[in-house]
């Protein structure tokens, strides 16, 4: 079953995704705890230091995006 985005302004279909199985749910929640346990061992200004690099290449994206 598709899984659909859809704009809620115009009701258009903006991208449909194809429902993940049950096996592939349980890999990616096996990724996020191991994730997890590993950045909870992060500094506090080590993560501050990922999440704004993350918000500068979003920036730079959406920068780019718009040109």
């Amino acid at each position: 079953m598709a899984i659909a985005t859809i704009n809620p302004a115009t009701g258009e279909v903006v991208k449909t995704f194809d429902a993940l199985t049950s096996l592939q749910i349980e890999q990616k929640l096996q990724l996020a705890a191991s994730a997890f346990r590993t950045l909870r061992r992060t500094s506090f200004a080590e993560r501050a230091s990922k999440v704004m690099r993350a918000a500068e290449i979003l920036e730079k994206r959406k920068t780019s995006a718009l040109i």
